[in-house]
């Protein structure tokens, strides 16, 4: 029967056979690559046509593949070209005998004209009489193609995956010990309860077959999630809106920008109550639009030192600011972001709202150590399964290294975000999607949190999966992280308790400037001197503001706008 259709496929010809592919990322994650197999009129050369490269391990397994191919149809391909095609944009490279069964499968299913079944995926190596053998990876693999598959084939012998995982304890905040420890894990039942994926093992392309071969396998299930209306409310992130897109449209008035103005029709074009949604397009579109500036950090420690100065009654909304400035001092990877996180750090500090009662610092210290070592747990256990953590490290980095720098509140919303990372990148299509479900009509009661509850809402509706979940883990995380806090009398006075905090913040950067005139040690460069202008700018207009509405008398008034060099 196969010598038949064999002969069939050599008059006529048929279509290039394709099958998924799994492999495993520099960083221990899992990606799914395009195999794509093609016969044709040659001289029996076996040709590769790929972006990424391919390693020599895997040039060895296509002509395994290929020979047991030929021993297994009894044919000759002397006059024929076949050609493996691996089709992703996610790596830079693509090596290990890996794939070798499935370059076996797809050379079968395109010489004999049968189609493979998209719902099956297999790792493996290839022996000439079609044994398959061990790889590494398993975990992360079936994680890459539980999105797209219903059952995922192993070697026979690897359903248990063995590895490390650390714990840690915290002699004292700020210094963390771990311990490592072994972990075995059955891949067959954590990918079934957790990725919805069913894993089998095969000892050779002969069982191999019986599933690609099939049409016993069920379709994987589709989610969506249909965009609930949402009331007008949560003012302050509302404002933060109006802000970041006003500051959009004026970037990109006199510039042509695509990019920057898709964003920005994007951010305008949101539904009204997803303003964090409408805030963080804005802010793509404000940052693509404007030059990287990458010598932010004296003002940014300037700013910070009045974060440490201006005790809260509003740890909530507190951490949102001190997290942004954050970002500003240590993300130097979007460094065009920087002063944007600068700025909005700011704004967001003078929306802060004060009640007459202060939380305790000593307390958030606290807080962010504990949530630093939970945070490293987590990503160690989405390692061992597989995850992607290269943001849940990222954030746990910045938690860290905020708490070496006595922010405290950065540090616990950095290692809160961390661990939102790693949930999200542990949970399943399914998972996310139930989660969202729970959650479409259940508001969260703190102002942040409840914008990230819809901004999950939004992508979800997208279909952005991994980021609606992101957004709603860190929703839940933040929204009772504060509930126990220790509130106390504040230890210091303030010309009026209403008065913006954001006043204070920017009087900051006058004692910068001074202290570069005075001591002439410091120039300003020129993202300093940009960032000082629209500070000051601000500070004199919300000083009219106070002044007109009676928050502040005429002598007041005078006295500040001289201070800020207004």
């Amino acid at each position: 029967m196969r010598k038949a259709l064999l002969v069939l496929f050599l008059l006529v010809g048929v279509l290039g056979a394709s099958i998924p592919v799994p492999a495993v990322t520099n960083d221990g994650g899992g990606l799914t690559a395009n195999l794509v197999c093609e016969v044709s009129e040659g001289k029996g050369r076996i040709l590769v046509a790929t972006e990424p490269l391919v390693g020599l391990d895997t040039q060895q397994s296509e002509k395994r593949a290929v020979e047991f191919v030929k021993n297994t149809l009894g044919v000759d391909l002397s006059d024929k070209d076949i050609v493996f095609i691996f089709e992703t944009n996610l790596t830079k490279s693509i090596d290990g005998g890996s794939a070798g069964a499935a370059m076996a499968l797809c050379l079968l299913s395109e010489l004999t004209n049968r189609e493979l079944n998209p719902q099956v995926s297999i790792t493996g190596t290839i022996e000439e009489d079609g044994s398959i053998g061990f790889v590494g990876g398993i975990l992360s693999k079936a994680r890459a193609v539980s999105e797209t598959s219903s059952v995922f084939l192993v070697p026979k012998g690897q359903i248990i995956s063995s590895t490390y995982s650390k714990k840690y304890y915290s002699p004292r905040p700020g210094i963390y010990i771990d311990e490592i420890y072994p972990v075995k894990i059955n891949v067959s039942e954590y990918a079934l309860e957790n990725l919805g994926i069913q894993v089998v093992e095969v000892s050779d392309i002969a069982d191999a077959e019986k599933w690609f071969f099939s049409g016993d396998v069920y379709a994987k299930k589709t989610f969506s999630l249909e965009l609930p209306i949402l009331p007008a409310n949560l003012p302050r992130i509302k404002e933060l809106a109006e802000y970041e897109i006003e500051r959009a449209e004026k970037a990109i008035s006199n510039i042509n920008l695509t990019t920057s103005q898709e964003l920005l029709d994007l951010a305008i074009s949101v539904p009204e109550g997803y303003y964090y949604t409408q805030a963080n397009y804005a802010f793509l579109s404000y940052v693509t639009s404007t030059p990287t500036y990458e010598d932010v950090e004296l003002i940014a420690e300037e700013l910070n030192k009045q974060f440490t100065k201006i005790e809260t009654s509003d740890p909530n909304w507190r951490g949102e600011a001190e997290l942004r400035l954050s970002w500003a001092l240590f993300n130097n990877q979007l460094t065009s972001a920087k002063k944007e996180w600068l700025m909005l750090s700011a704004k967001m500090l003078s929306l802060e709202n004060f009640t007459g009662e202060v939380i305790e610092n000593s307390w958030v210290k606290d807080l962010a150590n504990e949530r630093i070592l939970q945070a490293k747990e987590e990503v160690e256990r989405a390692k061992a399964s597989g995850a992607t953590i290269t943001e849940a490290e990222s954030s746990l980095n910045f938690a860290v290294r905020s708490f070496d720098s006595e922010m405290y509140f950065a540090s616990l919303y950095n290692a809160i975000d961390s661990i939102a990372w790693s949930r999200a990148s542990e949970a399943s299509t399914a998972k996310i999607y139930e989660d969202l479900i729970n959650y479409t009509d259940q508001e969260l009661e703190d102002e942040f949190s409840e914008s990230y509850r819809r901004h999950a809402l939004y992508l979800g509706s997208k279909g952005e999966t991994r980021g609606a979940a992101y957004s709603l883990y860190r929703a839940l995380l933040r929204e009772d992280v504060f509930e126990e806090g220790t509130f106390i009398l504040p230890s210091f006075k303030l010309p009026t308790l209403s008065f913006d905090w954001l006043i204070i913040v920017l009087l900051a950067y006058l004692l910068f400037t001074k202290r570069g005139k005075k001591k002439q040690e410091t120039k300003l460069n020129q993202s300093e001197m940009l960032i000082l202008s629209e500070s000051k700018s601000g500070a004199a207009k919300i000083l009219q503001n106070k002044l007109r509405d009676g928050e502040i008398d005429e002598k007041t008034y005078h006295k500040l706008l001289r201070e800020i060099g207004g």
